[in-house]
């Protein structure tokens, strides 16, 4: 699975890595739709392939779900004690 990688320029003009988020991903898409409202379909190409990340992330997170529902199936997480307010 491949996110895009987002890089910024610091001070001292060396690049760094920004986390890819699902927030931050969506947020792209929206800026690419509303662009393509603007100058028609040459962005395609990029709403595309965000729209194939955000499926691969949410698809991620799902299995990260469905992995701790199987865990506390067998072995439920022992239950906190309630704040007294």
């Amino acid at each position: 699975m491949r996110f895009a990688l987002d890089f910024r320029v610091t001070r001292k003009h060396q690049y760094r890595r920004e986390s890819v988020t699902l927030e931050r991903l969506l947020r792209a898409r929206a800026a690419i739709a509303y662009a393509m409202t603007l100058d028609g379909a040459v962005y395609a190409p990029v709403f595309e392939r965000l729209e194939r990340e955000i499926a691969a992330m949410r698809a991620a997170d799902d299995v990260m779900s469905r992995a701790r529902r199987c865990l506390e199936e067998i072995m439920p997480l022992p239950q906190l004690p309630q704040a007294v307010t």
